[in-house]
């Protein structure tokens, strides 16, 4: 199965958040094609919080020979809109990934009844990834 937009992974997703009451963290493992290697759900949390290590992921991507990932978690209030923390871990997993050469393309937030925010669709992926690139080119 091949993801082609953020809709494509909140499809495929929401059968497996649709009646957690907490939230979980996913990881979608693509191949250079984007076809989907693997889904994970990595972590899982109070209602709120979830502990995501980024190394981790990094790990699994690189015994799966993935090229990029894309992240995923459930709002299980509803909201959908990204918390300080959900920016926070995006922006670590990128930095843990980036030097692997392995992309993140995306962090989808999963609300209520198929409702979900792409950070991608966005543009905060954009940000991200342009603060990451500031970071690891050392221009501060």
């Amino acid at each position: 199965s091949i993801l082609t937009c953020s809709r494509d992974v909140v499809d495929y997703l929401t059968h497996l958040v649709a009646f957690k009451d907490n939230e979980v963290f996913f990881a979608i493992f693509l191949d250079t094609g984007n076809a989907i290697l693997d889904v994970q759900e990595l972590f899982s949390g109070t209602i709120d919080r979830t502990h995501v290590y980024p190394r981790e992921i990094a790990k699994i991507a690189l015994k799966m020979g993935a090229k990029n990932v894309i992240l995923a978690h459930n709002h299980p209030s509803g909201r959908i809109s990204p918390s300080a923390q959900d920016i926070k871990t995006t922006k670590r997993i990128l930095l843990a990934l980036a030097p692997l050469d392995i992309g993140v393309l995306d962090h989808i937030i999963i609300g209520a009844e198929g409702t979900y925010l792409s950070f991608e669709d966005q543009g905060l992926m954009a940000s991200i990834r342009a603060k990451i690139s500031e970071i690891l080119n050392g221009h501060h």
